[in-house]
């Protein structure tokens, strides 16, 4: 069973690498074959934020947003270069 978008995520081996063991999931993506379904789970560290997440979500639909600023997981530095505050 996947996670859903939004929910946390720890994952204690992780530590080592990135300084932190706890995740959100930005985006789950499906993938299906003749004889398979792949599950692309997209995670990113700290708390998720609902408001962050439509207003970024708005931003790139409005064509204000970059595809590779929408899809970056450096979420502060798009937050300060958008103006849109932390909440």
């Amino acid at each position: 069973m996947a996670p859903r978008v939004g929910e946390e995520v720890t994952i204690p081996y992780f530590r080592e690498i990135v300084k932190t063991d706890h995740f959100y999931v930005r985006s789950i993506h499906h993938e299906f074959t003749d004889t398979n379904q792949v599950v692309y789970v997209s995670i990113v560290v700290g708390q998720y934020n609902r408001y962050w997440n439509m207003k970024r979500d708005e931003e790139y639909a409005k064509g204000r947003m970059s595809m590779n600023d929408y899809l970056s997981k450096d979420e502060s530095r798009i937050r300060k270069g958008y103006g849109l505050r932390w909440l």
